[in-house]
């Protein structure tokens, strides 16, 4: 138990400074448009032909996965496969980074909490 939350108390920082560390290098590749967010600084890498599809080598097995019948799941593959994984990336990864930064509500348990009490 004790291992999980030691992993999740850097869940948390692994996502943001990820994605800051995304930013922070699109910022050095394209300082013109430093300070003009995340996300015009993906347009402006996919724009320049930094972000594509092909740059991630497993999106391919996971729309193929998708596609495969299911008895369970509907043969349709979901939208968010066929839209170009780029443009996924370009919408998500700055709410991602936000939410983890300006967090909604801070929880705090008490060590016992955590341990089995």
């Amino acid at each position: 138990m004790v291992v999980w939350l030691v992993l999740l108390s850097f869940l948390h920082d692994s996502n943001l400074l990820g994605a800051t560390a995304v930013e922070m290098a699109l910022q050095e590749r394209f300082p013109e448009k430093r300070g003009k967010g995340l996300k015009k600084l993906l347009q402006t890498a996919k724009d320049a032909g930094l972000l594509h599809d092909d740059g991630f080598p497993s999106l391919k097995y996971r729309r193929e996965d998708a596609a495969m019948p299911d008895e369970q799941i509907s043969a349709e593959i979901p939208a968010q496969l066929k839209k170009p994984y780029a443009d996924v990336l370009i919408e998500t990864l700055p709410k991602i980074r936000n939410r983890f930064a300006h967090p909604e509500m801070h929880t705090i348990i008490p060590p016992g909490m955590t341990v089995g009490g």
